[in-house]
């Protein structure tokens, strides 16, 4: 059918007049402005809300929302929105399914903006327009909750804010619901009745707020009605959040509406109104999956704070410290130290051993005269939850005893979910400082690669899309080749041509650089550039993954590290290695673990104690990595205790020499952290508890006689390969390849020398102990040594370059 407008001039105006105001339609630009909103506030949950604590950073948000701020196309801007989102990590694995149902919601918002661009320029300025503000208010309001929650716990520190954390669950509780508010809060941020959200959700959030604030007080967890207001704050929130995510839905229900109501329009805009409906699918499942977490999480801390307080009370009298239930905590020992500051408590209690970690009768009489003046009918003397809220609420407890008593506590909840032993038979391969080579993802990449203009606020001006296409084929092929790594040009670049959010054009340029220049590449693991070691034959190494703890605490900007942190970059950094100090970390957990059960069923043996504080050696599963405070108190004790290091006379028998051999092999490729770098757990053991004098102490009183029996010693712990062997010592005999150090040991250890001497003794046990830390000494720690040289590093010289760990230096002119 001839198309008359086409021709005449007239109609031709008209029709293009009529487009106009179709396109120009009020009803559109509110549809956009919803789908942007709510493009946005997927983005902000899946980045921020579900986001890891080191995420949920104000300056690292900043960073995101001025770069997606700062696109000068829809393509650009929603390629940085998904990239973002799609590298963003979870705080817990429980939010992984409401994630990609976020994700999925993102994706077709995202579709559903690009497909209103291509409809019109003016459009495209529009959606633009639309990521200007918004995210500016999102980054305000961020930095205001920021700042609040500095000042807030600035005032709360001065009136011994941790006093709130040491009851068990309500501190845990009110951080989870404190962590919720500031998602809701920032979420709220412009969403009102003048915005067509049907209530000031901002206020309402500010309110619940609040309430929360009148909780977060010392006297507050200790109280039933602190506890039931808790209770009830958790069903508003739930309430009110789920009130909220029904209008996020419903507003841009509302704009799809009006928008399908227009005959004219719709026709037009069908495809956008389409995506838009099946990312409020999306969205809604999200949701319902988010809300369940959160309700799940909340039962999760009911069941766990019932199951630790059925554990631990009443403590009773014949109680000890020492008892499987108090897990090594010193938990009575640090609530005598508490009572000991009421001068006739303390007088009472030293009658009969002072501060000894015993529930003895002046410590039942101490606590049923607590009893009896608050008025109890029950003067039982036993210690129940009810009491010991009571004792850390009252002013004549120091605040370093509540937070003693706030540490056992929380070391009991580490330590009771521990409810079976895990057991690792597999074959293991001989002794082997491997790299590894991974390969690629099978999962099938589906994005399909634009070459557009690069975006104006990257690191340089890099319009040169051909040449950028060329670095980067250049990477993927030098990958291939060196390393047998399946990774293609997509896994670098965004749907809109441009690099991803994790790369940069120089970073490309160094990684190409080192491929280019290394001769082995067999002989190389890491290059190094701009203050940053990045592993040379990784297919995840990108900018967000140094090797070295320097640049990953820069990058992050973290300016306090916590064990989390911590804990973090070592499972990065231990991506690209089977072994860490010549150990399997998986092996080194679950060998030691059993070593340590296995020992406390013994009842025979005298020394359970310091085997149940040893359980702080292996805190963490996947990485050796020990808490710096656990290393200077628990596992120091367990030390001392089993060497008896405080006595003038040592006295050492089998079972001592057993323990010692044990912990040492236990701590033998463990790291910490002491505030300033990472370092070696035996050799600051070696430094301030086994120094050259007791060393020679210990091997001075060395027994002779071989003859020992299993029931006496306990199990020992040994190397077999990249793995540990737990076996009776008669069995571990047969089974050990027993031989002498084929190296000295370093003068950094010197101190230990006296003991690998023993190596010819005529006892197996003491044989074993020798050579097992002769081992340690002169093979094992310089791996160890290697690795922290790398991880602690601040400059290239400082990496140690030794085949097939070498590192090549990309900064070099």
């Amino acid at each position: 059918m001839r198309n008359n407008s086409i021709y005449n001039p007239i109609a031709k105006m008209m029709l293009n007049e009529h487009s106009s105001l179709i396109l120009e339609n009020e009803k559109v630009d509110s549809l956009i402005s919803k789908i942007s909103d709510n493009a946005l506030n997927c983005f902000k949950i899946i980045n921020f809300d579900l986001a890891p604590k080191r995420e949920r950073n104000p300056n690292i948000m900043r960073e995101k929302l001025s770069s997606i701020s700062g696109s000068k196309s829809v393509k650009t801007l929603t390629s940085k929105l998904i990239d973002y989102s799609e590298n963003s990590e979870l705080s817990n694995s429980k939010y992984h399914e409401a994630k990609e149902e976020y994700l999925s919601a993102l994706k077709k918002f995202c579709k559903a903006l690009i497909r209103t661009a291509e409809l019109s320029k003016d459009k495209e300025s529009e959606i633009l327009k639309r990521f200007k503000t918004p995210p500016a208010n999102l980054q305000n309001a961020l930095d205001s909750i920021a700042e609040r929650v500095k000042d807030e716990r600035k005032k709360l520190e001065e009136s011994s804010y941790f006093i709130n954390e040491s009851h068990i669950g309500f501190s845990t509780r009110l951080d989870f619901i404190k962590k919720s508010l500031i998602n809701l809060l920032s979420s709220a941020e412009g969403k009102n009745q003048k915005n067509g959200y049907g209530r000031d959700w901002k206020r309402i959030f500010l309110e619940l707020d609040e309430k929360r604030r009148v909780l977060d007080r010392p006297e507050a967890g200790y109280s039933e009605r602190g506890r039931k207001s808790l209770e009830d704050l958790e069903k508003q929130i739930h309430k009110f959040s789920e009130e909220f995510n029904n209008a996020l839905v419903q507003s841009v229900n509302k704009a799809i509406q009006t928008v399908e109501e227009d005959e004219e329009v719709i026709k037009v805009y069908s495809d956008v109104t389409e995506l838009a409906h099946r990312a409020l699918d999306d969205l809604t499942r999200a949701k319902a999956q988010q809300s369940m977490i959160f309700k799940e999480i909340l039962d999760d801390f009911d069941s766990k704070e019932a199951t630790v307080s059925k554990s631990i009370f009443p403590l009773s009298l014949g109680d000890k410290d020492s008892d499987k239930k108090i897990c090594g905590s010193r938990l009575i020992t640090n609530i005598q130290k508490a009572l000991s500051s009421i001068p006739s408590a303390s007088d009472v209690m030293s009658s009969e051993g002072g501060i000894n970690g015993v529930y003895n009768t002046a410590l039942k009489a101490v606590i049923s005269t607590i009893q009896k003046i608050e008025g109890n009918k029950n003067t039982n003397g036993e210690i129940d939850r009810t009491i010991l809220d009571a004792i850390l609420y009252s002013d004549w407890v120091s605040t370093g005893d509540k937070k003693a008593i706030k540490k056992s506590l929380e070391s009991i909840m580490d330590r009771v979910e521990e409810s079976s032993v895990l057991s690792f038979d597999d074959i293991v391969s001989p002794i082997n400082e491997s790299k590894i080579v991974i390969k690629n993802s099978e999962f099938a990449k589906e994005l399909q690669i634009q070459y557009a203009n690069a975006l104006e606020d990257a690191p340089k001006d890099y319009k040169n899309a051909d040449y950028k296409k060329g670095e980067v084929y250049q990477l993927s092929k030098s990958l291939r080749k060196a390393y047998r790594i399946n990774v293609e040009d997509e896994d670098f670049i965004r749907e809109d041509g441009d690099l991803k959010s994790s790369y940069s054009p120089e970073f490309i340029a160094a990684w190409n650089k080192a491929l280019s220049s290394i001769k082995d590449p067999e002989d190389y693991c890491y290059f190094y550039f701009e203050g940053g070691l990045y592993s040379i034959c990784h297919e995840t190494t990108s900018l967000k993954t140094p090797s070295n703890w320097p640049k990953w605490k820069k990058d992050r900007k973290i300016e306090e590290s916590d064990n989390e942190d911590l804990v973090d970059f070592l499972n990065n950094y231990l991506k690209g290695w089977k072994t860490f100090g010549m150990i399997n970390p998986e092996y080194r957990y679950t060998k030691i673990r059993k070593l340590i059960s296995e020992n406390l069923e013994r009842e025979e043996l005298k020394y359970s104690e310091a085997y149940t504080k040893m359980k702080s050696s292996i805190r963490y599963k996947d990485v050796p990595y020990v808490d710096y405070e656990d290393l200077k108190t628990d596992i120091k004790e367990a030390f001392e205790s089993i060497i008896h290091k405080n006595r003038r006379e040592m006295d050492l028998d089998k079972e001592e020499f057993v323990g010692l051999n044990n912990f040492i092999v236990a701590l033998s490729n463990s790291i910490t952290f002491d505030g300033d770098k990472f370092i070696s757990c035996l050799k600051w053991i070696h430094d301030n508890v086994l120094g050259e004098k007791t060393s020679k102490k210990i091997s001075s009183e060395a027994f002779t006689s071989a003859e020992q029996t299993d029931k006496e010693t306990g199990n020992l712990l040994t190397f077999d390969g990249n793995s540990l062997m737990v076996l009776p010592y008669k069995n571990l005999l047969k089974k050990m390849d027993i031989k002498k150090a084929d190296k000295d040991c370093p003068d950094s250890l010197s101190g230990f020398r006296s003991i690998i001497n023993l190596n010819t003794s005529d006892s197996p046990i003491i044989k074993i102990l020798a050579r097992n830390l002769g081992y340690i000494t002169s093979t094992l720690y310089p791996s160890l040594e290697n690795h922290l040289k790398r991880i602690n590093t601040d400059s290239f010289s400082k990496v140690p370059n030794v085949i097939p760990f070498k590192c090549f230096d990309s900064d070099q002119k």
